[in-house]
């Protein structure tokens, strides 16, 4: 009977190597750019996608910061946004060109400025995140269609479909489906290499409304 025993072992294959956990299949990757999954950062390392949450990437590359968020742009990687712990003491701070990032109820949030400027009636649209002299801070400035405007000013997201400008001195609110003229709009998104809003536009085709 043991030498049956064994036997069987062997035809069945059984050995030490068939209790191993089993591995995590990994994806295989080429360049694409790492992308938001909720709170984690999935990014393509060494030609495979790995995922991480956010608190661990921030706690490697910046030791003693915490996680805020992972930002996910329209065009370009996506990155975890990290802080110092408690952020009583932090003033806001401009992420990028038309977001703004702010301590509430001792944790950082970031929010778009269009988003900011929507709550006040008289200065409905963004114009952008910049340093006040006035106040010494970083803030988004609000303003309307209309306003007047130094030219200096990056074009801004307004919504997910619009884009603001500084246009013959004043500001103009324009829908991406009027600029983007023949060709689809499929939004408003900030360009990294500028850090400013553009109209994404694509050709049309069969499935494009």
């Amino acid at each position: 009977m043991r030498l049956f025993g064994c036997l069987a072992l062997l035809v069945l294959g059984c050995g030490p190597d068939e209790f191993l956990a089993p591995q995590p299949v990994t994806e295989p990757c080429s360049s694409e750019p790492a992308e938001c999954v909720a709170s984690h950062l999935r990014s393509c390392v060494g030609g495979l996608w790995q995922k991480r949450a956010c608190g661990d990437v921030c706690r490697e590359e910046l030791p003693g910061f915490v996680a805020a968020s992972c930002e996910q742009p329209l065009r370009g990687p996506a990155s975890c946004v990290c802080t110092p712990p408690g952020c009583e003491s932090r003033p806001p701070a401009c992420q990028g060109s038309n977001m703004l990032s702010v301590c509430e109820a001792g944790t950082v949030a970031t929010e778009f400025c269009f988003e900011l400027c929507q709550a006040t009636p008289e200065t409905p649209f963004s114009a952008g995140c910049d340093f006040d002299r006035d106040l010494g801070e970083e803030k988004c400035r609000c303003t309307s269609e209309g306003a007047a405007c130094a030219g200096t000013e990056r074009d801004q997201c307004e919504g997910k479909d619009s884009l603001g400008r500084c246009q013959d001195g004043k500001w103009a609110v324009i829908a991406c489906a009027e600029l983007c003229g023949e060709q689809a709009s499929i939004g408003c998104g900030v360009i990294e290499r500028t850090n400013q809003g553009e109209c994404i536009c694509v050709e049309r085709d069969a499935g494009t409304g």
